[in-house]
């Protein structure tokens, strides 16, 4: 069994429609992921290699992970051919199945060319859409390594890095996916004086989020409230993410400064010169 980490770079334009059941209407999505991919050789009377893809999380849609079983056939002819045998799933954590088929160019050593989705279940029942596939190790239609030498087909690649970019749209009747993402409040800058003496000073605060659909979202931040902040300038980052992996992002700059110290300055006031108590001559 061969396995290796795969890179991905998915980006997804999908496309929803949510407005009336006879005439919905279609909402656009603007989608980027990075999967992590492990790959191994079945136990098959073929040159094949299944692909197991994430999970990553796309905004829109959550956890996504996707499979399929990618066939080469070399001819005689020296030219390798590309099959992905049936298509690819992308599952989404919860929520239902995207079925994709990938097309290939027929011609000589050819390259993976774009996907069309041929439907889904649950929530992606009936889904529909297509677009490009391109594996990042395809460069001006050919397969090459990451050496920019050319290779007859993709399992002579070496396996520290690939990727595979998805750009294209999908449509579901009926269905609103949430792109809305959560609000983030109290991320409010903060000026503090140390005591003093001292290079540092414990600061609370109170940051929360809220989703128009999940309701209440935990809040992660750089630093965590009633940590030592030292004098100076420190800006604090804060993201919270809904189910649908909508993420807010807020930040906010904590100043710390020394307590000055006050110069006490005495005066003497003259009392003028002393008389002596001993007689005069």
């Amino acid at each position: 069994m061969r396995m290796f980490l795969l890179t991905c770079g998915a980006a997804l334009a999908l496309a929803t429609t949510a407005a009336g059941a006879s005439q919905p209407a279609t909402v656009p999505l603007d989608l980027h992921a990075v999967f992590g991919v492990t790959a191994h050789s079945p136990k098959l009377p073929c040159f094949c290699f299944y692909v197991d893809a994430g999970p990553t999380t796309i905004p829109g849609l959550g956890l996504v992970t996707y499979q399929s079983l990618r066939v080469v056939v070399e001819a005689s002819t020296g030219c390798a051919h590309l099959s992905f045998v049936h298509g690819i799933v992308m599952s989404v954590a919860g929520r239902g199945e995207i079925d994709y088929s990938i097309s290939v160019d027929p011609a000589c050593n050819g390259v993976p060319t774009g996907f069309v989705v041929t439907g889904g279940t649950d929530e992606f029942a009936g889904a529909s859409g297509s677009g490009t596939f391109v594996p990042n190790n395809v460069r001006s239609g050919h397969w090459v390594d990451d050496h920019g030498n050319y290779v007859a087909f993709p399992a002579d690649l070496p396996d520290d890095w690939r990727s595979e970019t998805w750009t294209g749209s999908i449509t579901v009747s009926g269905h609103t996916f949430d792109l809305t993402p959560p609000v983030i409040s109290g991320a409010n800058s903060k000026r503090v004086t140390a005591p003093k003496r001292a290079n540092s000073v414990r600061v609370r605060f109170k940051v929360t989020a809220n989703d128009a659909v999940d309701g209440p979202e935990y809040v992660s931040c750089t630093r965590l409230s009633g940590s030592l902040f030292r004098i100076g300038r420190t800006r604090v980052k804060c993201w919270a993410a809904d189910t649908n992996w909508n993420t807010a992002y807020a930040h906010f700059t904590v100043a710390v400064r020394r307590r000055r110290l006050r110069r006490v300055v005495t005066v003497s006031r003259s009392l003028g010169p002393r008389r002596s108590s001993s007689p005069g001559y």
